[in-house]
């Protein structure tokens, strides 16, 4: 069983194909991941 997604995600990006998930799923997920880190704050007191 495992997790199938991951395979899959990595054979998707090798071979160019849209399996696991569309390029516009793939772009928005970077999208907000970019917007989260911009607006993040660190607690760490770190910088």
């Amino acid at each position: 069983m495992g997790y199938p997604y991951f395979g899959e995600l990595v054979l998707d990006c090798l071979n160019r194909t849209e399996n696991a998930m569309t390029q516009q799923h793939a772009f928005k997920a970077a999208e907000l991941s970019v917007k989260a880190q911009v607006h993040a704050v660190d607690l760490t007191g770190r910088g």
